[in-house]
């Protein structure tokens, strides 16, 4: 089960894995979830019991198959976001730059290593969104 904190939001982390040629991996959200189409960051739910770096690095092994030691994830920010859906979410967003093994998109999305110039055209996760502007401060990229 997934962690509920006060006032009903859920609380998410999201990894921004970042390579040594300034670019961001992607994953798309796959046909027939919400959202199809759209780009967000690799994570998803911390659950019950868990602290938001161990659910993090648990995520990124189930879904892209890496393995990150919780203390290599590092904080940037957090986001609140309200989807129509899916309720109120509390993101814990972390930079990362050291992890072991290639990733891969093992729930069947496809994955995107990307610079933030290539992003136009692109849809994001409304959620993700306001990273952006962030990761472009932070990192020049």
């Amino acid at each position: 089960m997934h962690q509920t904190l006060g006032g009903g939001l859920t609380l998410v982390g999201a990894a921004i894995l970042m390579d040594d040629q300034k670019r961001f991996l992607f994953a798309q959200r796959p046909a027939g979830k919400s959202w199809e189409g759209y780009l967000e960051f690799p994570g998803g739910k911390i659950h019950e019991g868990e602290s938001p770096r161990s659910g993090l690095a648990r995520e990124l092994t189930e879904e892209l198959g890496i393995t990150v030691a919780p203390e290599d994830l590092k904080p940037l920010t957090f986001i609140e976001h309200t989807y129509q859906q899916e309720g109120n979410i509390l993101m814990l967003a972390y930079r990362c730059h050291q992890w072991s093994g290639t990733p891969a998109g093992l729930e069947g999305q496809p994955l995107m290593w990307l610079r933030l110039s290539e992003l136009a055209g692109h849809k994001i996760l409304p959620a993700d969104d306001p990273l952006l502007n962030i990761l472009h401060l932070v990192t020049g990229a």
